[in-house]
């Protein structure tokens, strides 16, 4: 077995708690768990001790450790490593109390109390946001490398506070208190979110890099508030406080989450990637409140309000947990899972989950009944199973095929909190503050000894959960109770309810398919439902036979009797999304123009003008030659009166390509044309009156 190259980036960047717990998700009170970390580098890990102290080990080569002295460690052909968890104090770090941390492969980033952010580690490329590494010290390939923790002072990071951190391969992510998301490092395959990457320089494989701590904008987070971050390899995650879940980056293999890869650029290897953020509304996560998300090499995880647990991306050796891998597509490395599927298999299926962490090749979960999961690869000993021998194979070795628990080693008994993942290794914390390591224990990344340890391929791992005693107690911070919660997490309780089927007590049925919802909610949020169920119209009947399938209910078996409502206005899409729309008041913006119209016209057919308006704002956006003439039909039918503008603008400012275009021909709406024509003669005869000024 050699020894890894791959890195683990998300199982290394946030995707455990501290990073997560940012002021912005406790000021909504929405549950964020603990406030401790502990992360996995991918030969090196690092933790945050009960008193704020930053503890290492590991590979320490090129500064990764943040200790300067490395002359007395032990070596690994000549590389040399930190044996047991030691103190970092240096960089002012004696003095300074650590809140977050995030560990690459090659780098670091710590935020310490009051917000500010420190980096160490490889800082070639702009991976530490530095704008000169002259003077640092150099590897033996001549790389240049921060020794000890360096305040990141520069860029759009001046004056501002880090509540959430996360480093990738080449590329590191962090959030302001004011909920604006920074990037930096490699630009490659879009994985920074930047639009605009002319004129940076340029790294040794001629991909562009940013040295400095820059704002991401141009893309779907505009706007938006940033909760908490995710670094892939070459891709990258990020939740707003809306609970709504971005992705940028590469995209092969399902890694983004994206079904409709068409028109992406591609680099010089014709590789897609999406270059700025996008909001992910494929698959099974459409219309959840996400509160997290992690990332590593190939796949992805998100999970909801309801703690159910989504999975995408590289989906062979059983990393994302998920049944059925033979029917996905491929690729050359293999099954891949497009968009987020619900992980609804193993032993997370009637749990819900609180944290999650990837490595490159495994997978781990904490449930919030602080019980351990994990899944994928299982080598080594990096699942944490001691028995692995009834496990199916690949080429690589055994695989844990859904999430299973975690019983065996020291953990047995023991209520987890928070766990990390790196390439090889895995590490968790108990409640009671207490870190164990397994995996792959080379170079001591595990914190212990590896005498008498078992051996593959030369390397000593540790196959079950052991407690690392040389570390001080883990920082496990207090839950943060959500009793009393504002308007926005009341929205988004209601929008996971609108998934809940158990207290539903109406069935829309659309194009073949049933909505369940509920009477009171509607009734509330709509006039045009309070009138409908107090009316008692032909189309809403009650059910309580046999006739309703699983909308059935009645006294007798403890269910509700379900109203059965038959909808023959619109679609599926639009009808669900008016649903979400009056449970939570979020609009799908990424919806194709042809369906946000339809919303509208929902939205003026039931009376409710606040969707009216948005629908409106969102369908601006779609305003091209092809549609104008379409949308403004539309318009005029439900009386927008800004959207009418809008199109007749566009109109006017684009005369012969409007003209030209075979949807003038092709419209049959008189009305439309009367407007068009309207108008740009108002425009032909206010050029005329003013051509002489």
């Amino acid at each position: 077995m050699e020894e890894p190259q791959a890195s683990d980036e998300a199982g290394c960047t946030g995707q455990q708690d501290a990073s997560s717990a940012t002021d912005k998700w406790c000021r909504r009170n929405v549950p964020r768990f603990f406030q401790a970390t502990v992360v996995c580098g991918d030969s090196h890990s690092l933790a945050i001790a009960a008193g704020g102290e930053l503890y290492a080990w590991g590979k320490a080569y090129a500064g990764r450790c943040g200790i300067p002295d490395v002359s007395g460690m032990p070596t690994d052909d000549d590389v040399p490593y930190q044996p047991i968890p030691r103190q970092v104090t240096s960089g002012g770090f004696a003095e300074r109390k650590v809140v977050a941390v995030a560990g690459g492969r090659w780098h670091n980033l710590a935020v310490t109390e009051g917000g500010d952010l420190y980096a160490w580690g490889a800082a070639d490329a702009g991976r530490c946001g530095f704008a000169d590494a002259a003077g640092m010290p150099v590897d033996e390939d001549n790389w240049p490398y921060q020794p000890v923790p360096r305040l990141v002072p520069g860029g759009a990071l001046a004056g501002k506070k880090v509540v959430a951190v996360a480093c990738g391969e080449n590329h590191s992510l962090v959030v302001t208190s004011e909920g604006d998301l920074l990037a930096w490092g490699s630009l490659h395959l879009g994985r920074c979110g930047f639009a605009d990457v002319f004129g940076l320089p340029m790294d040794d494989e001629n991909h562009p890099y940013q040295p400095v701590p820059r704002k991401v904008t141009g893309g779907g987070l505009d706007g938006r508030r940033v909760a908490s971050i995710a670094c892939g390899t070459f891709h990258s995650l990020a939740v707003t406080e809306s609970g709504e879940l971005f992705s940028w980056g590469g995209v092969c293999a399902g890694r983004c989450g994206f079904e409709d890869l068409r028109d992406l650029p591609a680099d010089q290897d014709g590789i897609q990637y999406q270059p700025v953020p996008r909001q992910v509304v494929d698959g099974g996560l459409h219309g959840h409140f996400i509160l997290s998300a992690s990332c590593s090499e190939g796949h992805s995880f998100a999970i909801t309000l309801g703690g159910e647990l989504f999975a995408w991306g590289c989906a062979d050796a059983g990393r994302c947990g998920l049944t059925n891998v033979e029917t996905l597509p491929t690729d050359p490395d293999g099954p891949y899972q497009p968009v987020p599927a619900l992980i609804a298999d193993g032993g997370l299926r009637c749990s819900k989950v609180r944290s999650v962490a990837c490595g490159s090749w495994h997978s781990l979960a904490v449930t919030t009944n602080s019980e351990l999961f994990a899944w994928g690869a299982a080598r080594a000993g990096r699942c944490g199973f001691a028995d692995v021998n009834m496990l199916p194979n690949d080429e690589n070795g055994p695989f844990q095929p859904v999430p299973r628990q975690v019983v065996d080693g020291g953990l047995r008994d023991k209520k987890v909190a928070l766990a990390a993942c790196g390439s090889w290794h895995s590490l968790a914390a108990t409640e009671e503050g207490e870190l164990y390591a397994w995996g792959v224990a080379l170079m001591s990344r595990c914190g212990f000894d590896t005498t008498g340890m078992p051996v593959d391929d030369m390397c000593p791992y540790q196959p079950v959960p052991m407690a690392v005693v040389a570390m001080p107690k883990v920082k496990v911070g207090d839950w943060v109770p959500a009793p009393v919660r504002g308007a926005e997490a009341v929205c988004a309780d209601l929008r996971e309810l609108l998934h809940e089927e158990s207290y539903a007590d109406v069935c829309f049925e659309v194009e073949g398919h049933e909505l369940k919802a509920h009477v009171a909610i509607l009734v509330a949020r709509c006039d045009h439902f309070k009138c409908m169920f107090r009316s008692g119209m032909v189309e809403c009947h009650v059910d309580t036979g046999g006739a309703g399938g699983g909308c059935v209910g009645s006294a007798a078996d403890g269910t509700l009797p379900i109203r059965r409502v038959r909808v023959t206005d619109c679609g599926l899409v639009a009808f669900q999304q008016l649903l979400v729309w009056i449970y939570s008041g979020h609009l799908d913006n990424s919806l194709p123009a042809e369906e946000l119209a339809s919303v509208l016209s929902l939205a003026d057919a039931y009376r409710i003008p606040s969707l009216s308006d948005e629908c409106e704002r969102a369908l601006m956006a779609h305003i091209d030659v092809e549609s104008v003439l379409g949308l403004l039909q539309v318009a005029l039918r439900v009386q927008a009166v800004e959207l009418e503008a809008a199109c007749l603008k566009f109109a006017v400012e684009h005369v012969a390509a409007v003209r030209r275009h075979p949807s003038y021909e092709e419209c049959r709406s008189v009305d439309v044309i009367r407007r068009v024509a309207t108008a740009w003669a108002n425009e032909l005869e206010y050029v005329r009156d003013h051509s002489h000024l």
